[in-house]
């Protein structure tokens, strides 16, 4: 077998000396064209290299196609190539060749599947002319493994996985999960696909799923440690069309309560209350399938006051982190979408840290931040009014230890909180998003489509929306559907009515959503630089806010650091100033001996 490189019937309108890349490096270039006798001389190349040529005739009966067959593997005359040219014609100025049909397989990487020859874990079971069966044996499961199988496939095990039956919570159903995926490291736009529903078919009668959420969208927010998940897609069509009611279109999420990656377990007080703020928790929401947190509202310690969630406003989630950090005087962290954490001072006689924390170099905060063993302790908060809420926590982050090492004075700091406030979203009844409209918040008793749950975030079509052969529609945010028709299975040979072809045989037209994942290049960040406020408090639970309802930062100071890219700027800047004082100073030298010279030759107009 080789890989497919091309299949497609778009139209292609060449002149002489041009050419289409297929793709794998293979080219298929137009090199001469006779309009009189309608042909075209064609040449199929890989990086350059000629391969394979052919004139191509149409018109008068002919069929136009070129057909490269070759010998692959010690196989004869296998097809490699198929190319149908639909015209040969006189432009305005060139002669022109018409392309409308190409097939092509990588038949310079062609390969043999041998039944002695393993993939990874993946055993040869059955090898022949008509099946491929491989089996994966003896896979040991264990918390928060990733199992390379091979072939570029893995499977991800939770964190928790070997919980004891005694130990399970309510959903022990949902325990000891994992799942099978395949990884991409290459940048590009990757499709993660839903499940196919068909068109035209009782679903009843075919158990087709026309309900999605993320057991069949990877488009969709999940969390496989923790089981979180918030979004669910209705979408039953009335034959071959979406109507705007809700029963036949519907997209809601809500929220769903999880805690902090730093969780120090403090305990409960004497009143039952919780001694940490960490403990307390907050709340996620996807959100199209990003993770958002609905404004967390805290209170002067900084614990989460759940009454005050309102879905309607919701920032981006940048960071949740217990990894540890040590670091010195002038030392940062990067925390993800242009934000980053800064070490302005250590004091380690006061156990004492002074932090600020930046976008793209721009201050939005900072504070001094004093550890303690107390619960509580060692946290500084930030929280602000944004989009008119007041209260809203920006930041969180936990000092464990301030102390002297070999050289210089360290901080370190294990607990790390961040959502992106500068982008943060209101939505209201009657808001459009895309090819959707926003109905508002729904109660428990108006639906319930997963967990339980007193706020729904329900949206749905502005239009009736008709399904049809070869569409492509972006719906909202990174929410697409695409629906084809044709045939599915392998049709029995010889000849057949359509009604004794079994129903999975039959044309359907079948539809399913997707979205995009993108990997972009290593460097590619980018961020925005506007002006707000600027706070510093002290304290060993440290709480800064602003009543501004302003979300950006402030100009940094001139003369602070700004971080590695203030560093790089700071020294070109000193190497130009000492290159042009190297200048200077050569220049003059130069005139000093010009002028003693023209003196010591009595040059009346040169003046010492």
């Amino acid at each position: 077998m080789a890989p497919l490189v091309t299949d497609d019937d778009l139209k292609y309108t060449l002149s002489a000396n041009s050419s289409i890349e297929l793709g794998g490096g293979y080219e298929l270039a137009v090199d001469q064209i006779d309009v009189k006798g309608k042909k075209a001389n064609l040449v199929l190349k890989h990086d350059g290299n000629e391969l394979n040529s052919s004139i191509v005739t149409t018109g008068d009966g002919m069929s136009g196609d070129w057909i490269f067959k070759t010998d692959v593997l010690n196989d004869k005359n296998v097809q490699v190539l198929r190319v149908h040219v639909k015209d040969v014609f006189q432009g305005t100025k060139d002669s022109i060749v018409e392309i409308e049909g190409l097939w092509l397989a990588d038949y310079l990487n062609a390969f043999e599947v041998k039944s002695d020859e393993d993939y990874g874990k993946w055993e040869a079971y059955d090898v022949n002319s008509q099946r491929l069966s491989y089996v994966a044996k003896d896979i040991s499961l264990s918390s928060g493994a990733v199992i390379d199988l091979g072939q570029n496939w893995s499977l991800k095990v939770q964190d928790g996985f070997e919980i004891p039956p005694a130990e399970r919570d309510e959903d022990y159903e949902f325990n000891n999960r994992f799942y099978l995926f395949e990884e991409y490291t290459e940048p590009g736009k990757y499709e993660l696909r839903s499940a196919v529903s068909f068109a035209n078919r009782p679903v009843d009668r075919l158990g087709i799923l026309n309900f999605y959420s993320f057991f069949n969208f990877p488009g969709f927010f999940y969390d496989l440690d923790k089981h979180l998940f918030t979004e669910f897609l209705l979408a039953i069509p009335d034959g071959t069309k979406f109507t705007d009611d809700l029963s036949s279109f519907a997209y809601v999420t809500t929220y769903v309560h999880t805690d902090y990656e730093y969780l120090p377990n403090d305990g409960l007080g004497e009143d039952q209350t919780l001694l940490n703020s960490w403990d307390s928790g907050y709340d996620v929401m996807g959100y199209f399938g990003e993770l958002y947190v609905p404004f967390n509202i805290v209170d002067i310690s900084g614990f989460h006051e759940h009454d005050a969630t309102k879905l309607e406003k919701f920032a981006p989630l940048v960071i949740d982190s217990d990894d540890k950090h040590t670091l010195n005087k002038g030392g940062f962290i990067e925390l993800g979408k242009g934000y980053t954490l800064h070490i302005l001072d250590i004091d380690v006689e006061g156990n004492q840290a002074h932090l600020e924390l930046q976008k793209d170099g721009t201050i939005l905060n900072s504070s001094i931040v004093t550890t303690s063993s107390e619960p509580g302790g060692s946290n500084w908060i930030f929280k602000d009014k944004v989009l008119g809420t007041s209260d809203v926590q920006i930041l969180r982050v936990h000092v464990e230890n301030v102390f002297r090492g070999e050289k210089d004075d360290l901080v370190s700091i294990d607990g790390l909180w961040l959502t992106d406030y500068q982008n943060a979203v209101s939505i209201d009844q009657g808001d459009e998003v895309g090819l959707l409209e926003y109905h508002g918040v729904y109660g428990p008793d108006e639906i319930y489509i997963g967990p339980s749950s007193e706020q729904w975030l329900v949206f749905g079509l502005k239009n009736n929306l008709s399904l049809s052969d070869g569409m492509d529609l972006q719906i909202a945010e990174n929410l697409n559907i695409r629906a084809e028709s044709g045939t599915n299975g392998i049709p029995p040979s010889g000849p057949v009515s359509k009604m004794s072809l079994p129903s999975y045989y039959i044309s359907d037209l079948r539809y399913y959503f997707y979205s995009i994942a993108e990997i972009e290049e290593l460097g590619s960040g980018s961020g925005n630089n506007d002006n707000g406020s600027n706070n510093t408090s002290n304290g060993s639970n440290n709480t800064s806010s602003s009543d501004n309802d302003n979300t950006k930062g402030v100009e940094k100071e001139e003369g602070q650091p700004v971080g590695s890219s203030f560093n790089v700027l700071a020294a070109l800047a000193l190497a130009f100033f000492i290159a042009l004082l190297i200048l200077i100073i050569a220049y003059l030298y130069m005139r000093y001996r010009a002028r003693k010279k023209a003196a010591e030759m009595g040059n009346p107009n040169m003046k010492s």
